[in-house]
Formats: C-alpha cells, sequence, structure tokens
C-alpha cells in the first residue's frame, strides 16, 4: 500500500520523450549505411522503413514519408537478390496503400490493375494494408 511506505520511498514518474519520425528514419537510414552492417540488419530495416511508412502516414511531415519510400526504392537494383526483392515488393505495397498502380511492364502491374488504370481500388488498398498489418515487426 501506498500509505505504508516511506516519504522516500514513494513511486516515481518517469516519463519518456517522443522522437521526431525524422530521427528515427535517420537512425535507421545511419544502421544500414555502416560498412559492418549485416545483410540481415538491412533487411530488417527495409521491413522497418516499411512498417515505419503506414505509422507515420498521419504525424510526419511529406519530406520524410518520400524519404521512407526512396529508402525502400533504393534497393530495387540491389546484388542481394533478398534485399532486391523486399525493396520491390514492400515498394509496391506501400504504392497500394498510397492507391497508386505502378506498372511493371506491358500488363496489368503486380495487383492485377488494369492497363491505363493510374489509381488501385478500394479492395487492393485495404488488402495492402492489412498485408502490411500482418507483417511481422520483426522477422
Amino acid at each position: 500500500e501506498l500509505s505504508a511506505m516511506a516519504p522516500e520511498s514513494a513511486p516515481v514518474t518517469v516519463s519518456f520523450m517522443a522522437l521526431e519520425p525524422t530521427s528515427v528514419v535517420e537512425i535507421v537510414e545511419e544502421v544500414m549505411k555502416r560498412h559492418t552492417c549485416p545483410l540481415e540488419v538491412k533487411q530488417r530495416a527495409l521491413t522497418c522503413f516499411t512498417k515505419l511508412r503506414e505509422r507515420f502516414e498521419n504525424s510526419a511531415d511529406a519530406a520524410t514519408l518520400e524519404k521512407i519510400q526512396n529508402l525502400v526504392k533504393k534497393y530495387e537494383g540491389s546484388s542481394s537478390l533478398e534485399l532486391q526483392l523486399r525493396s520491390c515488393e514492400y515498394g509496391a505495397l506501400l504504392n497500394a496503400i498510397k492507391g497508386v498502380s505502378v506498372k511493371g511492364g506491358d500488363g496489368d502491374d503486380i495487383f492485377g490493375a488494369n492497363q491505363g488504370s493510374e489509381s488501385v481500388s478500394e479492395t487492393v488498398k485495404t488488402a495492402a494494408k492489412e498485408a502490411l498489418a500482418r507483417m511481422p515487426v520483426v522477422d
């Protein structure tokens, strides 16, 4: 009971200051830039950027959101097949959530949007958001 405690052992309130979205993105980016950064960490960082893009949708400025999108896209041409695959898949997922159709050639995009259409349906947006929500934070 609190009443039985001595004044010097009363509970102390601890509060944490939230980091700005820009700071969070910069920290993860700095880790990825290190020459000693293992491939597995880079893979998890791409997952992190993808999850942060959705989390910061309503709290980050447009420049930070665009930076996240570019950091995910940056590895589309990576020599690591796993980084390349994640980059392409996560980029398509983020575009679908934004409602943007990205063509991969002459046919439909990866979500089956009709050629000539610049946007995806609400069903695709919802499915992409659900896929992102189910994606593990750490894989």
